[in-house]
């Protein structure tokens, strides 16, 4: 009894200290017992002390004997090196469990089933998910799983199929109605999905799950405002969680909110969480601020672990873009080339490389006035100062593996006057004199210039453009030439 009290507690919210509290009576009877050493594994695994979980399995190692064979002891090491996503280490344990485990203990294949998924054999796990089925028609851990597989594959109308199967069997599960909801999400179907959730709310509306599967459903709807407040609602209920924490920095990523995105991971990472997803969440993070020297190891770590890792990958490859590095970004190229889901998207990032080889060997800055991004902003900031006119913004944005320089100014200047229409024109040749000299390699600088506070102009420089004029390549006019110049009241922002 106050072991099922314990776990119950550890699996639905995970407060570790009152699980513990919870199971101290049982502990003092049996302090040994395998049960008593697996629970403690699993408050290890809250708590990512991955060391610890780890000797915890190892504890129950003992308890296999030819007498009493025990492939618990060897699943319980696979599920822990999985949630570490050390596939390869877990299969190998796997392995000892499966061989020793008797027929009838079809649940040792479980982790077959996650190990197959994880390594993107989904038919190879749907397989031995129908063969339990057959064994035992009732089983719904069956069904979900099959479900699971057509998951992996993005068979969202059979996964769709199993999960409702599976829910209809146990309408209180919040674990089977979060599948079935993210099933419909994934699919588009945002009412389906939301009336899932709706429908166990009145029961789950304190279950951390229950805000795991509301932010994931909003995440794939792309409600990211919505998916926030479920990751924060599923973070305040579930404390110790870091894929609460991890979540949350993603859909802060996708935000726009870096700052809070960067914080959430680096917590994350602080209280033990591993996993690849985190690694890129920070290591993109520092990319943005234009720390490229921490945010590599990060990135590559990531990859590392999870070498599928798509937004990894993307990552990464926006990195050694950003930074003209063709060499090291020409393998994730290669990749996302080879993952594209057609023709025309392989065909976009084999361009990007002929783009970055053509800018490495033709438009280089020049060793002796290259300016870092952090010296690049301060130069822009000292020519708008000397042109008397208020910087309001001066950053890099990077978007779709490209790099930009945004620069807003405003001017007291009347709008429409020629005296402003030659402010502009002096302030976007200066400024394009310091393009060619940013040693990230922007592709480009996008201006807007204001009057009182007012927004004018938008005016884009191709970087190309700058470095033969620079060069003496292009006269003044025939650089002017090479602006795309539209009002900002008629700008789409395409």
């Amino acid at each position: 009894w106050h072991l099922l009290l314990a776990r119950f507690d550890l699996n639905t919210v995970g407060d570790t200290a009152v699980a513990l509290d919870l199971i101290a009576p049982a502990r003092a009877v049996q302090p040994d017992h395998p049960w008593i050493i697996s629970f403690d594994v699993d408050v290890a695994i809250e708590r990512n002390e991955w060391a610890a979980a780890e000797a915890g399995c190892e504890k129950l190692f003992v308890f296999n004997q030819p007498q009493t064979l025990y492939p618990d002891a060897f699943s319980c090491m696979t599920g822990v090196l999985i949630l570490q996503e050390r596939y390869d280490d877990a299969e190998r344990f796997q392995a000892l469990a499966e061989e020793i485990a008797p027929p009838e203990r079809l649940d040792i294949s479980l982790l077959r089933m996650r190990l197959y998924n994880e390594q993107e054999d989904c038919a190879a796990g749907r397989e031995l998910a129908a063969s339990w089925l057959e064994q035992r028609p009732y089983s719904v851990l069956s069904k979900r799983m099959i479900g699971v597989s057509y998951l992996c594959e993005d068979d969202f109308e059979n996964a769709i199929d199993y999960f409702s199967q599976a829910f209809e069997a146990l309408p209180r599960s919040v674990a089977d109605a979060r599948l079935l909801a993210n099933a419909y999400a994934r699919d588009g179907q945002a009412s389906e999905a939301i009336g899932v959730l709706n429908g166990i709310r009145s029961f789950a509306a304190t279950d951390p799950l229950y805000y795991q599967a509301l932010y994931e459903v909003q995440i794939y709807l792309g409600n990211t405002k919505e998916a926030v407040s479920a990751a924060q609602r599923w973070q305040v209920l579930r404390p110790d969680s870091t894929d609460a924490r991890e979540s949350l920095a993603l859909v802060q990523l996708f935000d726009g909110n870096t700052e809070a995105a960067q914080s959430a991971a680096k917590d994350a990472i602080d209280a033990g969480s591993v996993s690849s997803t985190v690694y890129a969440i920070y290591g993109e993070t520092l990319s943005r601020q234009g720390r490229y020297e921490e945010a590599e190891p990060y990135l590559v770590e990531a990859l590392n672990r999870e070498p599928d890792h798509f937004l990894a990958r993307n990552f990464i490859t926006s990195l050694y873009l950003i930074q003209g590095d063709c060499e090291k970004v020409k393998p994730h190229l290669e990749w996302l080339a080879a993952e594209a889901d057609d023709e025309e998207d392989a065909q976009r990032y084999r361009d990007l490389l002929k783009e970055c080889e053509a800018r490495t060997t033709s438009f280089r800055p020049d060793p002796k006035t290259a300016l870092d991004d952090d010296a690049a902003l301060d130069e822009v900031m000292a020519q708008l100062e000397e042109a008397g006119v208020e910087a309001r913004s001066v950053r890099f944005a990077d978007e779709e593996n490209q790099r930009s320089l945004v620069v807003t100014y405003d001017s007291t200047l009347a709008a429409n006057s020629a005296e402003f229409a030659d402010q502009e024109r002096t302030i976007t040749l200066a400024l394009s004199e310091v393009l060619p000299r940013i040693n990230s390699q922007p592709v480009g600088m996008i201006l807007l210039s204001g009057s009182k506070d007012e927004p004018q102009n938008f005016i884009y420089i191709a970087t190309r453009a700058a470095f033969l004029w620079v060069a003496g390549e292009l006269t003044d006019e025939e650089f002017i030439d090479t602006w795309y110049s539209e009002s900002a009241d008629t700008v789409t922002g395409e």
